[in-house]
């Protein structure tokens, strides 16, 4: 008979011995991927057969590896909902010159799920009407008090570098929220492109599982 003291180093998190031989166990939030019978893969608890729903009616359900979260992702007072781009508009004011129904500020929603072994990753900035604009600015416009990151930017993209923090076991399983700025040109002083992102970070708990990056839509004006 097999046993844990055996072969426990093949699974990627724990081990239980059975009657029979082995198996390997995965932390709550993860269940074992059948294909390998080793590793851990991520539960997503936001999905629609989820039965009651993790999160109240008026919040939506953001998976993360591991766990998830509830937030209320709408629109703030001053915009509104464009279905037809499933962004969130802030109407020009008299006073922008540059401002048009194309290149108004926008407000975009991204959860980003990483894990504790990730330092840094990048976003592009990808856009229907122009594709791979790269001459884009960046601004941090705020974060969370204690959010382990900060944000560096060239080429039109911007990187989201993870800072060194002492207490990095306390914020693992965590979300963290971040606004970046993000204003593009094709030449000129004049932008085409004016997007706040606000970024729902979270740090697994485990190495396990991959990094993702998902986009978020209101549900409410």
């Amino acid at each position: 008979r097999r046993t844990c003291a055996q072969f426990g180093h093949t699974c990627q998190a724990g081990c239980q011995d059975t009657p029979t031989g082995f198996r390997c166990t995965c932390p709550r939030g993860y269940s074992l991927d059948e294909a390998t019978g080793r590793r851990c893969q991520d539960v997503d608890e936001c999905l629609a057969t989820s039965r009651p729903p993790p999160c109240p009616a008026f919040e939506q359900c953001l998976n993360t590896i591991g766990s998830y979260h509830c937030r209320t992702i709408q629109c703030p007072a001053g915009y509104v909902y464009d279905s037809r781009q499933r962004v969130c508009l802030e109407p020009c004011r008299p006073e922008d010159r540059n401002c048009n129904s194309t290149n108004g500020n926008s407000l975009k929603f991204i959860v980003i799920n990483v894990l504790p072994k990730h330092n840094n990753f990048t976003l592009k900035i990808i856009d229907a009407r122009h594709v791979n604009v790269r001459n884009c600015h960046y601004r941090l416009l705020q974060k969370s008090a204690d959010a382990p990151f900060n944000i560096r930017s060239s080429s039109g993209r911007v990187t989201i570098i993870r800072t060194p923090d002492p207490d990095l076991a306390g914020k693992l399983g965590r979300m963290f929220q971040m606004k970046i700025k993000a204003e593009c040109y094709r030449g000129g002083d004049k932008p085409i492109f004016r997007t706040t992102f606000n970024v729902y970070i979270s740090i697994a708990a485990y190495n396990y599982g991959m990094p993702t990056l998902q986009f978020l839509f209101p549900r409410f004006n």
